[in-house]
């Protein structure tokens, strides 16, 4: 059991690349809020797990997943960088999801419909989920939070929007999954 535990740790370590390292994987954060956002309507509702997904049935009532983020006082004059914990996720289809940033952070208590929408804002990425340990990058867009970049000030509250790939997906996983780690 140990060496497994073991393993998974440096798998993941190694799944992120050099920047963090076994000991420095023990500082992150993960989302204060999770929202879904139903793509055909605008609709933004509060939610205790994250939902992705994506099918021809759904006739446009596609559902991605908008995190919150605030920063901690200890991610202070550090490094951060964005990792997503394989385990325990529910994927198919395509077992992959793209990540954006979002020009704000969703409404505190949803909405309706248009507006806000989901404030999509820069394509970060695309992970691959694994069967365990960090998921890996299958491409990278910017080096904002998928390589070590300095952390925002503690308190500054950010949005992040993860989607489905392919033309059938579903994901599902708690939001804890979802994790920023920091470091020096």
């Amino acid at each position: 059991m140990l060496l497994h535990l073991a393993f998974t740790v440096v798998s993941a370590a190694c799944a992120l690349g050099s920047a963090i390292n076994t000991r420095q994987m023990a500082f992150r954060f993960s989302p204060s809020a999770t929202f879904q956002y139903n793509v055909g309507n605008g609709a933004i509702y509060p939610s205790d797990y994250v939902y992705v997904s994506k099918s021809p049935e759904s006739k446009g009532n596609d559902n991605s997943t908008l995190l919150t983020v605030v920063y901690p006082e200890a991610s202070r004059g550090k490094k951060c960088q964005f990792g997503l914990f394989s385990e325990l996720i529910h994927a198919e289809g395509s077992k992959q999801l793209d990540l954006f940033t979002s020009l704000k952070p969703a409404p505190a208590g949803g909405a309706s419909g248009w507006p806000p929408g989901n404030q999509r804002g820069t394509h970060l990425g695309r992970l691959s989920i694994v069967a365990e340990g960090l998921a890996p990058w299958v491409a990278k867009y910017s080096t904002y939070l998928t390589e070590a970049t300095p952390c925002k000030p503690p308190g500054t509250v950010e949005g992040f929007e993860l989607v489905g790939v392919g033309e059938r997906d579903y994901v599902s996983f708690y939001p804890a999954r979802f994790r920023i780690y920091y470091f020096s």
